[in-house]
């Protein structure tokens, strides 16, 4: 169960970071972004397949710009399947999950849709998205939408993605369900 977690994540990661920061071998700026390799997007391997839906609102944006068209630019890669491009995102020390599990995965998705970005200080060297998946299909457990937490930061100048602690992931999803505490905003009749 931990592993297909943690698969899920990393693939979500990836969605999230997908085509840019990393890696831009054989990237030419009009063409695939598949990196040069041999292996189209799924969305152009199969045109009738639509891409996955992908929403990033205004309110979550980063007063950096860079970290807002990193995750655009990624969120765009992942809705066309991109296997190549999303790949290349991993920190050195994360292992995508092989091409099969990407697929399998891209299948079940039907949106991805950004429900909060959060700097880790006045200027954040790191980021943590929380992203809502939202499913085809229910998962074993009857979900159609779950909550993904993804850090990005940089290794060696560019953005990278890898997993967000246990810790992080419980503080950002406990204030994500919290209500709302002090005076209300609007007065009533």
């Amino acid at each position: 169960m931990r592993t297909c977690k943690l698969t899920l994540l990393l693939w979500m990661a990836a969605l999230i970071a997908g085509g840019v920061g990393g890696c831009k071998c054989g990237k030419d700026k009009g063409g695939s972004t598949t990196g040069g390799l041999t292996n189209p997007a799924i969305t152009e391997a199969n045109p009738e397949v639509p891409p996955l839906s992908i929403d990033f609102p205004q309110k979550w944006r980063s007063q950096d710009e860079a970290i807002n068209t990193f995750i655009e630019s990624a969120l765009k890669t992942a809705a066309k399947g991109d296997y190549d491009g999303f790949r290349q995102l991993f920190a050195m020390v994360h292992s995508p999950p092989s091409r099969q599990e990407f697929q399998r995965v891209w299948e079940a998705v039907e949106a991805i849709r950004v429900a909060g970005l959060y700097g880790d200080g006045p200027v954040p060297q790191k980021y943590y998205l929380h992203a809502l998946v939202d499913r085809r299909q229910p998962d074993r457990k009857g979900r159609l939408t779950l909550n993904v937490i993804v850090m990005v930061f940089r290794e060696a100048g560019q953005w990278r993605l890898g997993p967000a602690s246990r810790e992080v992931e419980d503080v950002i999803l406990r204030a994500a369900t919290q209500p709302a505490t002090g005076p209300a905003t609007s007065k009533g009749p």
